[in-house]
């Protein structure tokens, strides 16, 4: 294997995993309610969705296409969360995971607005930086 692919490999492994450094984001289960609400008053054309052992990821892009991506109205990072808690429009399955489109927005430290849904994260969780294959190679609310 080629160096890069052991290192997407290595980046996927710690996504599922959730292994990187810890991120105390999220909101803790008792505000969940407040923060759908919060999220609809934001945002209120977009679904919620509540996640759990979420990994915030930063793709790791250069200054031009990370400017191109800034122009379209989004950041390089996406969200990975190995738990669905609650969707709002039942697209997936309660306790299966979803990756998200990149963000758009981020509120109150536990919003994460993507182009069609606001997540909401519930408890910590994990932030690392990722190569754009590995973004690239999921598929996407």
């Amino acid at each position: 294997m080629t160096r890069r692919s052991d290192l997407m490999l290595e980046q996927f492994s710690q996504l599922l995993n959730e292994q990187g450094d810890y991120c105390d984001y999220g909101c803790s289960e008792e505000m969940v309610e407040q923060a759908i609400a919060l999220a609809r008053e934001l945002f209120p054309n977009k679904p919620c969705c509540v996640v759990a052992r979420w990994c915030w990821a930063d793709v790791e892009i250069d200054p031009r296409q990370a400017q191109e991506i800034e122009e379209a109205g989004v950041k390089p990072c996406f969200l990975y969360a190995n738990k669905i808690i609650f969707d709002e429009r039942n697209r997936w399955v309660e306790g299966s995971f979803v990756r998200t489109t990149l963000l758009e927005a981020f509120h109150y430290q536990c919003i994460f607005s993507s182009k069609n849904t606001n997540y909401i994260l519930c408890g910590p969780g994990v932030r690392l930086t990722v190569i754009p294959a590995v973004y690239n190679d999921f598929s996407s609310d």
